[in-house]
């Protein structure tokens, strides 16, 4: 039985051992990254129709019951100024928890789903609150002083 402990981005051991597995928060890196390549546009300001493209390449990815059209109100976010992805990905995400709250669940699920079969221990790099579909699909949380232990890594004290 699986396991997950939420943790820091950095405080997740590298390297990794056998048995353990990394989910960091969502941030949709891929698909703005995506959406930017398909892009003619070279201004840094968001639009709605841009942001529309990045949300439907969410939705494909995690949750097609999902509609971009219907789903969304881009407008609310268009004409934001970013410089980077990440503050790119940050208007998204924003974008995405107040009109479509259950990607994030999709998007856990998925990556829950598409875990290796050997693993043991899950690392999420995200909020503790976000952490429901762990439980759904059958995996608790670990304190982490019982990880080396649960690992195998280190003996169980027995008492008696």
């Amino acid at each position: 039985m699986a396991k997950y402990l939420v943790v820091a981005k950095d405080k997740v051991p590298t390297p990794l051992r056998d048995g353990e597995y990394v989910i960091n928060a969502p941030d949709f890196a891929e698909e703005i990254a995506l959406a930017q390549d398909r892009s003619n546009s070279r201004r840094k300001l968001t639009t709605a129709s841009y942001l529309r493209s990045i949300a439907n390449m969410v939705f494909i990815s995690y949750d097609s019951n999902l509609d971009a059209l219907r789903d969304l109100h881009p407008h609310l976010y268009q004409g934001r100024e970013f410089n980077s992805p990440q503050e790119l990905s940050a208007i998204v995400l924003e974008m995405l928890k107040n009109d479509c709250p259950t990607i994030f669940t999709s998007y856990l699920d998925k990556k829950i789903k598409q875990r290796p079969s050997q693993t043991k221990l899950i690392y999420y790099t995200g909020n503790s609150e976000d952490a429901m579909p762990f439980l759904s699909n059958g995996i608790d949380n670990i304190d982490p002083k019982d990880v080396d232990s649960f690992l195998g890594l280190k003996t169980k004290k027995s008492v008696g």
